[in-house]
């Protein structure tokens, strides 16, 4: 098992249908020329650190408690929060993923 991991997704535009497209409803949608890159390195310890350097900012906290939002756009929280709410607990370090 590897200590680092890291992904991106492209990016894209709706010219029609924003947010359609999770209810099951035609979307029109085109790819841009960004993308978001995520890498993850294991550190040891519950807690959860995000480094944001393009933004200047940084968080932590343990994800396996439920989790005060620090702006409306918290949206790793939020997950974390769905996540825990689901029942689905994040592996610890040195078990199984």
């Amino acid at each position: 098992m590897t200590d680092r991991l890291t992904v991106a997704a492209p990016g894209r535009i709706c010219l029609f249908g924003e947010h359609q497209d999770f209810l099951g409803l035609p979307v029109i949608a085109a790819a841009i020329d960004l993308h978001i890159t995520v890498s993850a390195t294991r550190v040891g310890g519950p807690q959860l650190r995000l480094d944001m350097p393009d933004i200047g900012d940084r968080d932590e906290f343990d994800p396996s408690s439920l989790l005060a939002p620090r702006n409306p756009r918290d949206y790793l929280r939020a997950a974390v929060n769905v996540l825990i709410k689901e029942g689905i607990e994040p592996p610890r370090v040195g078990t199984a993923s």
